[in-house]
């Protein structure tokens, strides 16, 4: 069993995140961040479950164009922490950087928001947002390069390094998920929305 990690535009004190943030039973749905995509399945189903769909729904509408800011860095989210956090590569295990802020979300939630066995659903407000975006935008995918080390990522136990490090398409698929993580805070920043940074 893995995990992944997902990140998601949402409007910043809206309905839908103002009522999850204070509705545990409609709240548990952020953990589903497919829930807001334009293809998404499971619109027949009842209770809180297409309440929450009603109210992705009305963001959508409010602000066009948000349900294209979904992104997945699937199981590559810790390798690309340690190449963007100088802090995460020293093994700080509380890293409050700007590239630990991007990969894990700048601020906590009510205890009830939880995503994937248990790992607590964070929250950059727009912000913070902005604050990330400018500073990735500052980032080139060779000074990334140059901090690929997969002997150290092995020792201070990065998630799936094992096995991965050596495989040369590895850092083919951590650069072109650098791009699309840079282009959905870039994104997200333009609007003024917030992000959530979800684990399934």
């Amino acid at each position: 069993m893995g995990i992944e990690r997902w990140y998601v535009a949402i409007v910043d004190e809206g309905p839908l995140l103002t009522r999850a943030l204070a509705d545990p039973t409609f709240g548990e749905n952020l953990s589903l961040p497919w829930l807001f995509e334009p293809d998404r399945h499971g619109r027949n189903h009842r209770g809180f479950y297409s309440e929450f769909l009603a109210a992705v729904d009305a963001m959508n509408r409010s602000h066009p164009g948000i349900d294209g800011r979904v992104f997945t860095l699937d199981r590559l989210f810790d390798m690309l922490h340690f190449l963007l956090s100088e802090e995460r590569r020293r093994g700080e295990p509380d890293a409050a950087d700007l590239g630990s802020k991007a990969i894990l979300g700048a601020n906590g939630l009510p205890g009830h928001l939880l995503g994937g066995q248990g790992h607590a659903i964070r929250y950059s407000p727009p912000a913070e947002v902005g604050a990330i975006a400018a500073w990735l935008a500052g980032q080139a995918v060779e000074d990334l390069r140059s901090a690929y080390d997969p002997g150290m990522m092995l020792e201070q136990h990065v998630y799936k390094i094992w096995g991965a490090g050596d495989d040369p398409q590895t850092w083919d698929r951590i650069a072109a998920g650098f791009e699309g993580f840079r282009s959905l805070y870039t994104d997200a920043a333009a609007r003024g929305e917030g992000v959530l940074a979800i684990v399934t």
